[in-house]
């Protein structure tokens, strides 16, 4: 029972431990398959010990989104400083692209964001502008102004600590994008309108993201590499992009508060109900066990299945924290808890109606 514990609570999920980026035969860029992540831990340094004033931000991305189309979000590109509620997110929901500070992915929390309805349509090239500045936020696709949000001023979250830049996935791993990126550029300024114009019309002509730039980037990646597990940084040169040749989780979350785990939806039910129905038949047969043992055990019982169940419970939930297809919830070892007791307590009952049925027998026999 115990292993079988440990292996439903610890299997990979349509999940490899080999990283699913490579190189793209024939032509510049990468390639990103499920449970694919490239990064830079030392993209965007702390402004802490350098205030430089910046002129707007910038973001340039020739990409081709696989032919996937699904419920689930997927990001293209994050900007992470630890907080997830002032990261930089570029993703897709379906063919859409959504662009944001922080982690409203739901809705709830009404944060100015922008979203381009079908900016990403599967097996085709998207050459993706995104400005902002003083006068808010703009997205062009393929040289055409799409979208625009006054309210949204879009910032680089390094304010206090340095930013980590992630392609293809969060930090956490767990929304991996699947596509090819053919090239990437930051700016620390906005480009104008025939910027946008003028470098869609370049890279179109030869599909080449290393055309000539009024403005340089600050980061700058053109995956010409074809080979190696680094893209070089084109712009400031210090800041390469790492492809492992295992998926690397950035940044690790740990027993997830409920209240951050999204809102009460189907899938969401379904877990508890796995989570409370999975233990409670070990809660049921560890408190047999107790009672089998016979004093101080039958006598806590119940108490020690609960802590069994518990530290079971808490051990998997801590391991799943470094499984990128796995996430660890508080609300899972909540569940797998209550299950375990659950599972003690109708052992209890069980044991109780069949002591009360043989004293009933016995004392049937002993009459006749």
């Amino acid at each position: 029972m115990l292993l079988l514990i440990v292996f439903f609570g610890l299997q990979f999920k349509n999940f490899s431990l080999s990283n699913n980026v490579a190189w793209i035969d024939g032509e510049d860029g990468i390639r990103f398959g499920h449970y694919g992540i490239a990064y830079s831990h030392t993209a965007f340094p702390s402004r802490e010990s350098s205030q430089e004033p910046t002129g707007g931000l910038s973001i340039e991305l020739a990409v081709r989104p696989d032919d996937s189309i699904n419920d689930r979000f997927k990001i293209l590109l994050c900007i992470h400083a630890g907080k997830d509620s002032d990261q930089l997110i570029i993703g897709q929901w379906r063919s859409s692209l959504i662009v944001m500070n922080g982690d409203d992915y739901d809705g709830k929390k009404k944060i100015p964001k922008v979203g381009v309805q079908n900016a990403l349509p599967p097996k085709s090239n998207s050459f993706i502008n995104i400005i902002s500045g003083e006068s808010g936020t703009f997205v062009y696709i393929n040289g055409h102004m799409r979208v625009s949000n006054g309210r949204l001023v879009l910032k680089i979250p390094n304010e206090t600590s340095d930013a980590v830049l992630v392609l293809g996935n969060s930090p956490y791993g767990r929304h991996s994008w699947t596509g090819d990126i053919y090239g990437l550029a930051i700016y620390e300024h906005t480009l104008n309108s025939g910027d946008t114009s003028s470098h869609f019309n370049q890279y179109s002509r030869k599909h080449n993201f290393s055309f000539p730039r009024n403005i340089y980037p600050k980061v700058f990646y053109t995956f010409d590499e074809k080979t190696g597990l680094k893209a070089f940084d084109h712009g400031s040169k210090d800041h390469h992009l790492v492809i492992p040749s295992r998926v690397k989780i950035i940044k690790k979350e740990i027993l997830v508060a409920p209240w951050n785990e999204g809102r009460l939806d189907r899938q969401l039910v379904q877990d508890m109900v796995m989570n409370l129905a999975g233990f409670i038949f070990p809660g049921f047969f560890f408190c047999a066990l107790m009672f089998h043992l016979g004093g101080f055990y039958e006598k806590h019982g119940i108490l020690l299945t609960v802590f069994i169940c518990f530290m079971i419970s808490l051990i998997i939930e801590l391991a799943q924290a470094w499984i990128p297809s796995r996430s660890s919830q508080s609300l899972d070892l909540i569940f797998n808890t209550l299950g375990g007791c659950l599972g003690a307590i109708f052992y209890r009952l069980y044991h109780h109606q069949v002591v009360n049925k043989a004293r009933c027998r016995s004392l049937q026999n002993d009459g006749l």
